[in-house]
């Protein structure tokens, strides 16, 4: 066993991490982007690295060409080639303290897939998925899929492989990214090399590194308290160093004062039926910690005997005790609880469970089915669902700061770390980023933070104008019949994605807001996004001037005889509307939000209201899922807009 150590600066503290991993366990001689079945960037320098002991030669060759290069002080070697075009299959073989040799080697154009769930969505999940994962024949399309980590600094190394486009590994693709990919492959006629980095459910903080969030004045508290912690946390496991502190925590915060015991008197609590969140049953907008307790009677047969308590996911954190024995406890808000009951702890007769439950946003509280709840004793299984009792404990603004979750990949910087630091240097041709559904429920300043990511990543892969496709947030939840939604965080984030297409060079932005699902935060048409994500490329990467990029995007609004004319960029072939004109809203300089009468005129619109005389303020689509009609002749809808930034 080798100890390994690492330290960086947070907030001007040097930490160090150790480990106890063995080195080939830490760092592979030949890190796996360059594994069997790559795809690696046609037209560009090629960085190729992996890890020996510090001052150890190695040579590296690549179809014609040969380097040498030698480990430096912490025993990373690096060999760059001359840039190459697309072709292939070819071998890569490295070779010093051991020899590697990846085959099957394709030069093409590679492309960095990130973000939250949508960019996870795989094509086995995807419409069509039958048929299209029949069609998915396609051996020069491939994907790179990463391990999942989250982690307090920036790692070297990832754990994965490249998958070959069939009809089988086709099923496990990130949906977008494969669509993406068809396209350009159709059109281009080049191997296409996809990586897969992308986590369910993160915010774009996570995936923005120390650096990037220093550089848009971000993060700092967080980072300094993370300092702090990564300090006293020294070569102890995150998890393990989480639980002890989040232990501390609980004892200091809430002290049970009998709560968990038998004998507890709570007979002044109120019943509520459970499992059900609490803001549904007489605690609107709580956060905090909340108490439950209820009685099961169990029989003399199973009296004494080891048993299971399932209780469902519990919403976020817990402790759970039996008649006064902790039987466990859980962090995360998704996960259902299955907690072992040793021998000895039930009786014959009533036994009392008792949950301790901390919630911190959103809903709180028993989130599971009640199916989900049972007491399950050999072949006996006794239900919980039901009648508990609660106590409403204390709100979470009276509590202490509660631990750093090092646990969670929402932790900023901790998908940077753990993702993205494994590929940095990769040559790639561009970045696709689904991502914003997680910020939209934070009042978060996205306008800052996209750009600030953008600018991150192009400075990490070393290449200030890396071409950057944005997917704006998919229209979600019931149709919109406010004029407009003004708290929705979803219409705030796609301002920003819609910023930052317009004001920061070689992004492109692809308007999704007419093939959402009201009903699913999953839309399940991903072709229809990778196509007008590929457009966007075909058009500004690839030079493909007769491909649109883009709806209609707002250029601005003048005043016109008592309306508001609204012009656009992006007007390919002019403006159209699907069915009935509508989405616009006009407000003058003091009134309220009325919805507005539109028209098209050659490649603007005429926004009007008999109500309002003076009109100074236009939106269109301002809201979670707005009515999307507007597009231009390519058949791309507009992007949702304010004219009042």
């Amino acid at each position: 066993m080798k100890l390994l150590c690492t330290s960086f600066m947070i907030c001007g503290l040097n930490v160090s991490f150790c480990s106890t991993n063995t080195a080939a366990e830490t760092t592979p001689f030949l890190t796996p982007v360059f594994s069997d079945h790559a795809v690696l960037q046609r037209d560009h320098n090629l960085p190729v690295w992996g890890w020996s002991t510090p001052g150890d030669k190695v040579h590296v060759t690549l179809a014609q060409q040969a380097r040498d290069a030698v480990a430096g002080t912490d025993g990373r070697w690096q060999a760059t080639f001359a840039p190459m075009a697309a072709g292939g299959p070819y071998l890569l073989t490295a070779s010093g303290a051991q020899t590697v040799t990846a085959s099957d080697l394709l030069v093409g154009d590679v492309w960095l897939c990130s973000g939250q769930s949508n960019m996870e969505f795989s094509v086995g999940n995807a419409r069509n998925a039958e048929a299209e994962c029949a069609a998915g024949d396609l051996p020069q399309i491939r994907q790179f899929t990463g391990s999942k980590r989250y982690t307090l600094i920036p790692q070297p190394r990832t754990v994965g492989g490249w998958s070959v486009c069939s009809p089988v590994s086709v099923r496990s693709f990130s949906a977008v990214g494969y669509y993406f990919g068809r396209e350009l492959h159709r059109d281009l006629h080049v191997p296409i090399g996809l990586v897969n980095a992308s986590w369910g459910g993160t915010r774009i903080e996570a995936w923005t590194s120390a650096a990037g969030l220093a550089a848009v004045n971000r993060g700092a508290e967080e980072l300094a308290v993370m300092a702090e912690w990564a300090h006293r946390m020294g070569d102890h496991e995150p998890g393990e160093f989480y639980s002890s502190e989040m232990a501390e925590w609980w004892h200091r915060a809430s002290p049970a004062q009998g709560r968990n015991e038998e004998g507890f008197a709570d007979g002044e609590w109120p019943q509520v039926i459970q499992p059900g969140h609490w803001e549904e049953s007489g605690l609107p907008d709580f956060d905090g910690l909340v108490w439950f307790r209820r009685t099961v009677e169990v029989p003399a047969a199973q009296a004494g005997l080891a048993a299971t308590l399932n209780l469902g996911a519990i919403d976020d954190q817990d402790t759970t005790w039996v008649n006064g024995t902790e039987v466990g406890a859980s962090i995360n808000w998704y996960e259902p609880r299955i907690y072992t009951i040793p021998a000895g702890v039930l009786k014959a007769g009533t036994n009392v469970i008792a949950i301790r439950v901390l919630d911190t946003g959103g809903a709180g509280g028993l989130a599971g089915k009640p199916e989900e709840l049972h007491l399950d004793i050999g072949t006996v299984s006794l239900p919980l669902a039901g009648l508990w009792r609660r106590e409403k404990n204390t709100a979470l603004k009276d509590l202490p700061p509660t631990p750093v979750r090092l646990t969670d990949p929402n932790v900023i910087t901790s998908l940077s770390n753990g993702m993205i630091e494994p590929l940095v240097p990769m040559a790639l041709a561009g970045v696709i980023w689904y991502q914003g559904e997680a910020n939209a429920q934070l009042a978060s300043p996205y306008d800052v933070l996209l750009p600030g990511l953008i600018a991150d990543w192009r400075a990490r892969f070393k290449n200030p104008a890396l071409p950057f496709g944005i997917v704006q947030l998919a229209n979600f939840t019931p149709a919109q019949t406010a004029p407009v939604e003004a708290d929705s965080g979803w219409a705030h984030v796609r301002q920003a994605q819609l910023k930052t297409f317009t004001t920061v060079p070689h992004t492109g932005l692809a308007v999704i807001t007419d093939i959402g699902d009201a009903n699913d935060i999953h839309p399940t048409n991903k072709q229809d996004v990778g196509k007008r994500l590929a457009m966007w490329a075909l058009h500004d990467v690839y030079g493909k001037t007769d491909v649109a990029r883009s709806g209609p995007i707002f250029k601005g609004a003048t005043p016109d005889h008592g309306a508001l004319r609204v012009s656009f960029t992006e007007v390919t072939e002019g403006l159209s509307a699907k069915n009935d004109l509508a989405g616009f809203a006009l407000a003058a300089a003091d009134g309220p939000w009325l919805i507005a009468q539109a028209r098209i005129e050659g490649d603007t619109v005429v926004v009007s209201s008999p109500q309002i005389s003076v009109p100074t303020k236009v939106r269109y689509a301002w809201g979670n899922n707005p009515p999307c009609t507007l597009y231009n002749g390519a058949g791309l809808p507009a992007s949702p807009f304010r004219s009042d930034e």
